[in-house]
This record gives C-alpha cells, sequence and structure tokens, in this order.
C-alpha cells in the first residue's frame, strides 16, 4: 500500500484494468458501456481514465454528453473497475462526451473521463478488526504543536532528530499526526468512532489553525465491518497556498512554558461541538472553506465581500437564534400582538394587505446582524474596532461605487480586511471554547499574540 500511495503522492498513479463497465444504474434505459482501460494521475493531482469501450448499449450523441443533466441523481454515470491484480475499484459522478468523429467510429473507441475519486474495498483487515480506524495522508504541511521526536536517516546515511509528531488522545481514541518533508500522514484508532465525521474534524481543524485547505489524496477507513480505501483527485496549486490563521503553533508564557495544549483542546472541542451541535461546525466549516478560497481570486473585492457575508453567515446560523432567546422582552412580545390583533380587525383593506402590516409588525425587534455585534461587543466577545470595520466592509461589498482606487483606498481596504478576518476568527473560536492565544488582526500584517478572557453564550 505504501508504494501506491507513493505513486499517487508523486502524481504517477497508473493502475490498468482489464474490466471495466461504466452505467446509470438507477435507469432503466440508461447507457452501459464495457471495456478496458487505465486509470492514471496527472501533473496537477487530477485523476482520470483512459477507457477503451468495446461494447455499449446505446450510441452516445455528441451533442447530448452522459448525463444530459448532471444534477438529476437517477442520470449519475457509475463506473466499476477490476485491475490486473484483482482489485474491484467503483467510481461515481463520471461524465462522458463524444466527439463527431467517436459518434460515427465503431466500437473500440477511447474515452477519457476525469475521476474526482476511486474507492477500494476489502471485507477484512485483523489491524482494524476490533477498533475503528482512519488514515488520512495529503501534500500540505500542517503548523500545530509537536509533542514527539524521530529519527530520520537521509540516503547517505546521516541521522537527525526532528519535532515533527503529535500524539493527541481524547476518550478513548488516539490521534498520531507526523509531518515528513513532503507530505503530512495521520491516524485514528479507538472503539465506537464515527469515521467520516472525524475525519471531517480533522481536515478542518489541520486546516483551519494552518491557513491551509487541506486535500487528502488517499484515506483509509476500517473497522469490524470492513475496510475502505479512497484515493481523491486533488488541486496541487493549492497545496502551498495559505491564508492568515487565528491561532499559532509556538505559543509560549512569560515562564517559558510552552501553552500547545490549548491548541490540542481546540480539536477536542471542535469534536464536542461537531457531535452536540453538528449545525454551528457545518456553518463555520462552509463559511470559513469560501472565506479561503476568496483568497485565490485576483480581484480583491471577492474576499471583502466574502469575509463580510460569512461573519454574517455565522451570525444567522449560530448567534442570531440564541441572542433572541436570551434578549427576550415578553412584555414587548405581547404588545406586538396586540397590535397584530387590532390590525387584523380593520374594515375596508383587503386581507393581503392586513397580512403584510401584520408580517412586519412581527419582525418588529428582530435581531439583525448589526445589532447582534453590538450585543456581542457589549459583553466583550468581540471589538467596538471589529464591529465599526465589519459595517463599512459590508457595506462598500454590497454597494460598490465606481471610485478610484488610490493607493490610500486600497490600504483601507486591506485594513478593513484584516479586522473582519480577525472578526470572523474570533466568533468562530467563540463558539469552539477557545481559551488559548490568537492572532489579534487589528492591522496589516498584525503578528501579536493574546489571550482573551472566554465568555461563554453559547454553551
Amino acid at each position: 500500500r505504501e508504494e501506491d500511495r507513493k505513486t499517487v503522492r508523486e502524481c504517477l498513479l497508473e493502475w490498468h484494468c482489464h474490466e471495466i463497465v461504466i452505467s446509470q444504474p438507477k435507469l432503466n434505459d440508461g447507457y452501459e458501456l464495457k471495456g478496458y482501460g487505465t486509470i492514471k494521475s496527472n501533473d496537477s493531482g487530477g485523476l482520470y481514465l483512459d477507457f477503451i469501450c468495446l461494447e455499449s448499449n446505446k450510441r452516445i450523441d455528441f451533442k447530448s454528453p452522459v448525463p444530459e443533466d448532471s444534477l438529476d441523481k437517477n442520470q449519475c454515470v457509475e463506473m466499476r473497475a477490476t485491475t490486473i491484480n484483482g482489485a474491484v475499484i467503483s467510481s461515481s459522478g463520471l461524465r462522458i462526451e463524444a466527439s463527431f468523429q467517436q459518434m460515427l467510429k465503431e466500437d473500440p473507441k477511447l474515452y477519457r473521463l476525469g475521476l474526482s475519486k476511486i474507492e477500494i474495498f476489502e471485507d477484512y483487515d485483523p489491524v482494524t478488526s476490533h477498533n475503528a480506524y482512519l488514515h488520512l495522508e495529503f501534500n500540505e504541511k500542517v503548523r500545530i504543536p509537536f509533542n514527539k521526536s524521530n529519527t530520520t536517516e537521509s540516503s547517505l546515511g546521516t541521522k537527525s532528530l526532528a519535532w515533527n509528531q503529535a500524539v493527541i488522545e481524547h476518550e478513548g481514541f488516539e490521534i498520531n499526526l507526523i509531518n515528513h518533508d513532503n507530505f503530512t500522514e495521520v491516524y485514528a484508532k479507538g472503539e465506537g468512532l464515527n469515521l467520516p465525521d472525524l475525519r471531517d474534524v480533522l481536515i478542518f481543524y489541520l486546516g483551519f489553525s494552518s491557513g491551509l485547505f487541506i486535500q487528502p489524496y488517499f484515506e483509509y477507513y476500517g473497522d469490524s465491518s470492513g475496510c475502505k480505501t479512497i484515493i481523491n483527485s486533488i488541486d496541487i496549486k493549492k497545496v502551498r497556498k495559505s491564508i492568515p490563521s487565528p491561532i499559532s503553533d509556538l505559543v509560549y508564557d512569560e515562564n517559558n512554558k510552552s501553552l500547545s495544549h490549548f491548541h490540542y483542546e481546540l480539536l477536542k472541542n471542535i469534536l464536542e461541538v461537531s457531535k452536540k451541535n453538528p449545525n454551528y461546525f457545518e456553518s463555520i466549516y462552509s463559511q470559513w472553506t469560501r472565506v479561503w478560497h476568496s483568497f485565490l481570486s485576483p480581484e480583491f473585492s471577492v474576499p471583502m465581500l466574502t469575509i463580510s457575508m460569512a461573519v454574517e453567515g455565522i451570525l444567522n446560523d449560530i448567534f442570531i437564534p440564541v441572542i433572541d432567546s436570551l434578549a427576550r422582552d415578553e412584555s414587548f412580545e405581547k404588545e406586538k400582538e396586540r397590535i397584530k390583533s387590532i390590525v387584523s380587525s380593520i374594515d375596508g383593506v383587503s386581507s393581503e394587505h392586513l397580512e403584510t402590516i401584520q408580517i412586519f409588525v412581527g419582525k418588529w425587534g428582530n435581531t439583525h446582524a448589526k445589532k447582534a455585534l453590538h450585543y456581542l461587543s457589549e459583553r466583550n466577545i468581540i471589538e467596538a474596532l471589529q464591529l465599526k470595520c465589519w459595517e463599512k466592509l459590508r457595506n462598500s461589498s454590497a454597494h460598490p461605487k465606481l471610485l478610484k482606487q488610490d493607493e490610500a483606498r486600497v490600504r483601507k481596504n486591506y485594513e478593513r480586511t484584516v479586522v473582519c478576518l480577525g472578526l470572523f476568527y474570533r466568533l468562530a473560536l467563540n463558539v469552539f471554547s477557545y481559551k488559548g492565544a490568537q492572532y489579534s488582526y487589528k492591522k496589516l500584517k498584525d503578528g501579536k499574540l493574546v489571550i482573551y478572557e472566554y465568555v461563554n453564550l453559547l454553551h
């Protein structure tokens, strides 16, 4: 398996399959193609299949790709292949396009098909027969505190000691992370683990804390029911791109004592939130993913808008429902109901207009994003500067003007965006009950680490 992982890591994967079936199993009259081919990886990290079609039940029209509607799950195209070594591989979400020449030509035909991922299933593995076991591998070099050293030996025989491993234990399971020279491995094992959920938490924790978008090219899942290997297409261009991270991997107190335990506690808290409030975790994960990708845009207006909307998204999904329940004024709510009752009894006005007025009255006092930030600022969860910058950034992003972008204006936009990125991180870290040091992000290139007093509003 190590040799296979190495070929994927180095974009040299090449698996020959003597039997391949590509079909639309959910359709009675779907396409079915049979043949053979080779699964490969390209220099960009993407997987693809060079497929030689020997037999097909229907001719593929060059004007109509298969599936015609990629959003219709019933039209989904799936692949099942057997390698010359006997491994059974499956994949889904394929798209088949034929050129005019291919449409006219008789079989055999060559198709090159992109693969988002491939899956390999096994029935039994003695290593994972008792405990659930997860193994991930990716190219990104994460920045977390390491608590274990390893001796490495070069090809010339020289040995060196490196702190490149982190071992984290939590509630009966163990997580082991090793940073190699050009890739990273993560292992997790224990009883009763939900491996897909744990995978998402680990990917988010490592990416969020490092400012990296983690793309595992290799995933292995094993438990008493069986084993599954997933090999993913990745975008190699994203591997070494990063954005400013919320926390540091190297933090010490005034007595030069490491504060790395706060970093590990962040992982444990994310795990707890993902179990007890999965909607909180999903909201932050999805918003952070958008923020990260927005920094890839050549137009800085994209991260400006994305970050301002990400803050609003977290407020709407997580904080505002809690603030509404904490700040609810029962007497005011009764007065609203009384007014709505009076409105409903007005004569001479259409029922549609009366309903519109009642809906408007019902929204009186509702907590919007700006009001929520004021509430959080008053309780020292965020700072007044962050509120002010968010308001200006939100308005300028939502209502852009054709103004000359001189150096002063560009710098102001950068500064506001950095402060709002810090606001986004403050909100996310509060959700995860983080009590350690974090970057303040009060100005450009602000490397100051601050321990803010944790205020528990949500849990």
